[in-house]
C-alpha cells in the first residue's frame, strides 16, 4: 500500500530530528540536531518534509548544512555509544533504494 494513499486523521504526532553539520569556520566540526514536528494525523510527504528541513536550517547559523550519510551515521553511532570515530562504507550520499 502507498503511504502517500493511506487516509488517516490521527491520533498521532510525528516528529523528526534532522542532522546538520559544519565544517570550517568558527563552527568548524559541530553538529546541530533540529527536531521538526509534522502536521498532526498527516503521514508526510516527501515535499512536507523537504518543506521543514529547509524551514529548519534557516534557524541555524550561516553555513550548517544537511548531513550526509557518513556524518549521519557516525552521529547516530556516537549518540548511542559515546564514541565518534566510526568508519563508514558505501557512498557519501543517502539514496532512495535505501529506504525502500
Amino acid at each position: 500500500m502507498d503511504s502517500n494513499n493511506i487516509a488517516i486523521d490521527g491520533p498521532f504526532k510525528i516528529e523528526a530530528n534532522i542532522l546538520f553539520t559544519r565544517t570550517g569556520g568558527e563552527y568548524d566540526g559541530y553538529d546541530a540536531w533540529a527536531t521538526v514536528t509534522l502536521p498532526p494525523g498527516k503521514i508526510p510527504t516527501a515535499q512536507d518534509i523537504a518543506t521543514l528541513v529547509g524551514d529548519a536550517k534557516e534557524q541555524l547559523p550561516i553555513g550548517f548544512r544537511l548531513a550526509n550519510r557518513h556524518e549521519f551515521v557516525r552521529a547516530v553511532l556516537k549518540e548511542r555509544t559515546g564514541f565518534g570515530n566510526f568508519a563508514v562504507g558505501g557512498p557519501k550520499e543517502f539514496s532512495v533504494e535505501e529506504f525502500n
